[in-house]
């Protein structure tokens, strides 16, 4: 029995919405829950295209640059989700900070601030790298958590990977949700599930996969002499050297376990990236080795979409704009999870309760 039976929701920085997915996996596991989108905010023309192909009945509710928006004339929500850009806090960036007018693409977090004093919704959620836990930006997200309390609400975060709620992709994020203290409820994190699946699991069959996402052979007797190299220096001493090597040029690539001559360190794929789209594997068959990136399929597999989800997605955006696209949003079982908990669940104590896509 849902604790809520109706959410109204605005997304900001929506992307294609995992915001809206994990709350339609919520509406498939409690038949009594249901939501409305009254609104979302997203400039990216590639992004726009996918969130309408998901969610055509949505398509006009869309308020585009969140920094133009007059909250006055939105209709009224319970939940804001605000996943402002990341770039400017994340390592692979160049860490420029969001800093209130500094005009970085992440200090647009400042705008939802306009949002949460004009509408105060019932629930927040943000969501953002794990970079914000690090002492360089600890304090600016500190300095967050407060000013969004002072206007009535209390907030819990935490760092969440997605390997942990069924998707076998080790994504650190930070999430913070923040409720009305006149909400009569007490929020607690999920528990990790009992199950991920190994990341083969979600690989497409050979023959399904386009020739030119295979690697050339000189990029492969590249890795394997490194890779040779680094298990002599674990052999050698093995207290200090633990780790396969796993990084080279160009791309980090994890391998499959049923195949590598030795036990795999990785079971998860490396976090997905928008700006790095030739993240992969090396794997061995008919005692072959073979490399390739991932497929736009398997990226949006290691997102929590399902086939019929990136069908549709597939069909509103060009190819080369599907790796972005997928990289830059939040992982769907993460998402479904925090949501159980926080408008299902909350009362009931929580084992880690298994919910598998595929």
């Amino acid at each position: 029995m849902a604790q809520f039976k109706y959410i109204s929701v605005f997304t900001a920085f929506s992307g294609y919405d995992s915001q809206c997915l994990g709350l339609e996996r919520l509406k498939e596991y409690a038949p009594d829950f249901d939501y409305e989108l009254v609104g979302w905010a997203e400039i990216d023309a590639n992004a726009i295209k996918a969130h309408n192909a998901l969610f055509p009945q949505y398509a006009m509710q869309n308020h585009g640059d969140i920094s133009k928006i007059e909250w006055s004339e939105v209709p009224d929500f319970d939940l804001f989700t605000y996943s402002s850009p990341c770039q400017d806090f994340s390592a692979a960036g160049k860490q420029r900070g969001a800093i209130e007018g500094s005009g970085t693409r992440s200090s647009l977090l400042w705008e939802c601030r306009r949002c949460i004093d004009e509408k105060r919704p019932k629930f927040l959620l943000f969501e953002n790298v794990a970079a914000l836990m690090t002492d360089k930006f600890y304090d600016f997200f500190i300095n967050w958590q407060k000013i969004v309390d002072s206007y009535g609400y209390t907030s819990y975060y935490k760092v969440l990977s997605a390997k942990d709620y069924g998707i076998p992709q080790n994504r650190e994020r930070l999430f913070m949700v923040s409720i009305r203290n006149d909400v009569n409820i007490k929020f607690t994190w999920p528990a990790s599930v009992q199950h991920c699946p190994h990341l083969y699991e979600l690989l497409e069959k050979e023959e399904d996969i386009d020739p030119k996402l295979f690697r050339s052979k000189k990029r492969l007797d590249f890795f394997m002499e490194a890779n040779k190299h680094h298990l002599e220096r674990i052999e050698s001493d093995p207290i200090n050297h633990t780790d396969y090597y796993d990084v080279i040029p160009c791309g980090l690539y994890c391998h499959t376990s049923e195949n590598f001559t030795r036990p795999p360190l990785y079971d998860t794929a490396r976090t997905l990236k928008s700006e790095q789209l030739d993240s992969g594997i090396i794997y061995k068959k008919d005692g072959i080795w073979k490399e390739r990136i991932f497929s736009r399929k398997e990226c949006f597999r290691l997102m929590g979409l399902t086939d019929e989800e990136f069908s549709k997605i597939e069909e509103a955006i060009p190819y080369t704009a599907q790796g972005k696209t997928a990289g830059n949003s939040i992982v769907v079982n993460v998402l479904f999870h925090i949501f159980r908990k926080l408008f299902i669940d909350n009362d009931l104590p929580d084992k880690g309760q298994q919910y598998t896509l595929f």
